[in-house]
């Protein structure tokens, strides 16, 4: 779930349940409006700047689309590039595509890569991710995710599914390191000294600089007998005062101070909450983690 920059809209998609498609909630109104455009197998979808945000569409290994739109009109599409058979279009004026993230993940003909958007060329780069091979990975349970760009350094962090994210260094197409400070929803905070993370049962907050932890805790303890249960997703405050925490097994939602990381209220739900939007005035918005079902609830400190 991504909140636009007014922190008025949400756009949401959940892989196995919404397939290619997305919704877009008012958090105003509390209305919830569903679209999709390209009849993809699933999508994901990632913030731009200026109210705009991406949808990424995965069909098969030969075909991949790019679409751009607002959240303000989100049935049209601004910009679509289009990826099939390993040739690419591009449609959409450049000062639209200039607002977009610049890297993605995307899988071609049974390999791994790197898309990068060049909007001022208007061209499309595909890098193989070629360091993503059988001999350091279990390829039939391991896989890229997303490419993350760090503040005003040369380097992205590539996740990775069940394993610690690459940092990756884009002067020389090259994987520097595994970083060990969690592996999915990256969230920069604090002018982007710090970076949050989740792997799996714990919440890692890390320095942005050195790519090390500050602090981490286990959020989910074992429940029913199974030694490892994961956590949601994570969402803080606009003033950053607060973070709450989706624990989906628990049927609660943590609401946390970031410092020190203690639980300061606690939200319990009949669902299961797992994608989670912190709204203002101590109100969260989330999905969730079997049916999709998207629910309002506030807490009081």
């Amino acid at each position: 779930m991504i909140l636009n920059s007014l922190r008025t809209k949400i756009v949401s998609s959940y892989g196995w349940k919404d397939r290619g498609a997305f919704s877009i909630v008012d958090v105003r109104d509390r209305s919830v409006a569903s679209f999709n455009l390209e009849c993809a197998t699933y999508i994901t979808v990632k913030i731009a700047r200026s109210n705009h945000f991406v949808c990424v569409h995965h069909f098969n290994d030969k075909k991949l689309i790019l679409t751009i739109q607002s959240f303000d009109a989100p049935s049209e599409v601004k910009g679509r590039i289009s990826i099939i058979n390993g040739q690419s279009t591009f449609e959409g004026n450049d000062e639209v595509w200039s607002l977009s993230p610049r890297f993605f993940i995307g899988y071609f003909r049974g390999q791994y890569s790197l898309i990068e958007i060049c909007a001022r060329n208007r061209e499309i780069f595909i890098h193989p991710l070629e360091w993503f091979t059988l001999e350091k990975y279990d390829l039939g349970y391991e896989a890229p995710m997303d490419a993350i760009e760090i503040p005003a350094q040369d380097y992205l962090l590539i996740s990775v599914c069940r394993r610690a994210p690459v940092l990756y260094d884009l002067s020389k197409k090259i994987v520097s390191r595994e970083v060990f400070i969690g592996g999915h929803n990256f969230t920069f905070i604090k002018q982007n000294s710090e970076i949050w993370a989740t792997s799996y049962d714990e919440l890692v907050k890390s320095d942005i600089r050195t790519l090390k932890p500050i602090l981490s805790k286990i959020f989910q303890p074992p429940l029913n007998g199974h030694s490892n249960t994961a956590i949601g997703d994570f969402s803080f405050s606009p003033d950053e005062k607060f973070c709450a925490l989706a624990r989906p097994f628990s049927h609660d939602i943590l609401i946390l101070e970031p410092e020190s990381m203690n639980e300061v209220a606690r939200i319990k739900s009949e669902h299961q909450p797992y994608q989670i939007v912190m709204l203002d005035n101590n109100e969260c918005v989330y999905r969730d983690h079997q049916k999709g079902i998207l629910e309002f609830q506030s807490f009081s400190i």
